[in-house]
């Protein structure tokens, strides 16, 4: 079972853009998430930050890479996943949103910002076209049996 976590946050250093030996684009970021707490005498005060570790995968991470730098305030919508290794004899882990093709989103946040979305345009193969004209043209239909 995962846990699902909605946050806000600023990006610590620009994102850094990987691509796996298969092709496939990773997008690596930390984002600090700042919180207010009350004190013992009832005031409000800055606690410290909280970091999250946040990977985005696919077309989602090129989209992102060339949007996002340092400072910028991002929407994050991702399942928490433990990543683990070992190093010198010692395992190790670490807490990682993940968003991936299937689930998950990130954004840019307008609340301090303007931000200016451009549709990305992509190319389908034949069989996306053939399988798209022969149920009417619908983009969003799928035919019976391709589940």
């Amino acid at each position: 079972m995962s846990t699902v976590i909605t946050f806000s946050g600023n990006l610590v250093a620009d994102p850094e853009l990987r691509f796996t030996p298969s092709g496939t684009a990773v997008l690596e970021f930390r984002a600090l998430v700042n919180r207010r707490a009350k004190n013992a005498a009832g005031d409000w005060h800055d606690a410290d930050p909280t970091a999250h570790n946040v990977k985005v995968w696919g077309q989602q991470a090129e989209n992102l890479a060339e949007s996002a730098g340092r400072g910028d305030r991002v929407l994050v919508h991702g399942l928490v996943e433990t990543e683990s290794w070992e190093k010198d004899g010692e395992k190790r882990t670490k807490d990682v949103v993940t968003i991936s093709e299937r689930f998950g989103d990130v954004g840019l946040s307008t609340k301090r910002a303007t931000v200016k979305a451009t549709k990305v345009t992509r190319s389908h193969s034949a069989s996306i076209d053939d399988a798209q004209a022969a149920i009417g043209g619908d983009p969003w239909a799928v035919p019976v049996g391709s589940e």
